[in-house]
């Protein structure tokens, strides 16, 4: 009986495929920019759609406040016995310019053919919209044919473009009623077109900016060369440094918290040969530059890096200007894994910088940006769950990898709220987000929602040992 349900279910959402397709388009319509405030009613035009779509599938939804564009909280019915879900998205989009690199209009969507593949083209078609609707149409699909089978609270915000200024304090306002047992998010890719990956990991984030000042005015380095103190020479001798020969990071305590990789991940990331190979190759690299003895999947997924994003000092116009410049200033950036205490790197990094800017140089620091680490508990059974859950929908079995860069809402919501996150999307390397001409392909989001369906169904309430 349970699996002519699912059938039932599966077949429902195939025949229903159409006008799945039609609320996208009209969603991908509203250009809910967050950053322009000549878009601020389209942001609200977005939300209050939401809340319409989201109540149509039997969920009790609701606006409210934030910061700059307002944040949508839904819930389902009560299911006794059941796991809690809290899935997160947002709504908003980044601006489409330049517009005239653009094939057709962003915000007028429709559905065209791009290296031989059908593809949803516009604005927010992967970054968020079409995600979020993958598993807004997998819920409607079990909604019309029976009931969604868990507990499941939607946060849907309109400033994630922006920083998601507004989503710390949600969580803290609306933690009660917040509370799940597992979070979901959709706002991330797939490996390949075949191969869908969950995000268990993400390195935090630790941003300086670092300013040198020796003279009191820029010299003529002919009058001056050698004598007087050039912050140019020093900020590189000082950032050279922070790197020893080997690739690691000679900070002091900088690899308290750090662990190896488990050997369930590194079985996982081993499966990844072709990724492995490919990753500096398609930039024009060869060689890996991080820590010794470790694979290049390993330096970007699961240990912590330095990085000098700028460096500016002298004269960098046109020509050439025998300057001996007066102040430098560099943009350096960690990433850190496991347990790094971000704080107290800055602390270090501040001290160790100090203790090497010689006579007539001062130095000043501004920090710009902490990120502590997050990683997810995989043993969790729901990692389990949805990986067997998807295995027959895409070509290639799901895999657990790691994430280089930081989202910084999986950190709130495992700080604030106490929940592991499944980070699973299906967006494509080239979907063009932030980018002109987005797109989002049409099998990807069908593949995508029969996912969610498959997923939602696997997690109901028969199989829940942590709620005991």
């Amino acid at each position: 009986m349970e699996n002519e349900m699912h059938t039932d279910t599966e077949k429902h959402l195939e025949l229903n495929a159409n006008r799945s397709i039609e609320r996208l388009l009209h969603f991908l319509g509203i250009p809910s920019i967050s950053t322009d405030s000549a878009h601020d009613s389209d942001c609200v035009a977005a939300a209050e759609w939401l809340v319409k779509e989201l109540s149509s599938i039997g969920m009790n939804a609701r606006l409210v406040p934030a910061t700059r564009h307002p944040a949508i909280i839904a819930h389902g019915p009560r299911v006794e016995n059941a796991r809690h879900v809290l899935f997160y998205g947002h709504y908003d989009v980044q601006p489409p310019e330049p517009l005239d690199e653009w094939e057709s209009s962003p915000f007028d969507p429709e559905i065209k053919t791009r290296d031989g593949r059908e593809v949803i083209h516009g604005r927010g078609a992967a970054d968020d919209k079409g995600q979020l609707m993958t598993f807004v149409e997998a819920c409607r699909a079990l909604h019309e044919t029976g009931g969604i089978p868990l507990n499941l609270t939607f946060l849907i915000e309109g400033e994630e473009e922006i920083g998601s200024p507004s989503v710390k304090k949600l969580l803290e306002t609306y933690k009660n009623e917040l509370s799940a047992d597992i979070a979901l998010i959709c706002d991330t890719g797939m490996l390949d077109f075949d191969s869908p990956a969950i995000g268990c990991q993400l390195r935090g984030f630790v941003g300086e900016i670092i300013t040198i000042e020796a003279a009191s005015s820029d010299l003529h380095s002919g009058n001056y060369g050698g004598a007087a103190r050039n912050p140019a020479v020093v900020m590189s001798q000082i950032l050279a440094s922070l790197v020893n020969k080997d690739g690691s990071i000679s900070l002091p305590g900088f690899y308290e918290g750090v662990e190896d990789t488990s050997e369930d991940l590194m079985r996982d990331w081993k499966q990844l040969s072709t990724m492995e190979a490919n990753l500096l190759e398609e930039v024009g690299l060869r060689v890996p530059a991080g820590e010794q003895g470790r694979s290049v999947l390993e330096q970007v997924w699961a240990r912590p890096s330095f990085d000098i994003n700028s460096l500016s000092s002298g004269y960098v116009g046109p020509g050439f200007k025998t300057v001996l410049p007066s102040t430098a200033q560099a943009k350096i950036s960690f990433r850190l894994v496991g347990n790094q205490d971000p704080y107290n790197i800055r602390e270090e990094l501040r001290h160790a910088i100090q203790k090497l800017v010689p006579a007539d140089c001062k130095v000043n620091f501004e920090a710009f940006g902490t990120v502590p680490a997050v990683q997810m508990d995989i043993g969790r059974s729901e990692f389990t769950l949805v990986k067997d859950a998807i295995r027959d929908v895409w070509k290639n079995p799901c895999v657990f990898i790691g994430m280089g860069g930081s989202i910084p809402i999986v950190t709130d919501i495992k700080k604030l709220l106490g929940l592991d996150t499944v980070l699973l999307g299906f967006s494509l390397s080239d979907d063009h987000m932030h980018a002109p001409n987005e797109k989002y392909d049409l099998e990807c989001f069908r593949k995508g929602t029969l996912s969610w369906l498959r997923i939602l169904r696997a997690l109901e309430a028969s199989s829940c040992p942590e709620m005991s």
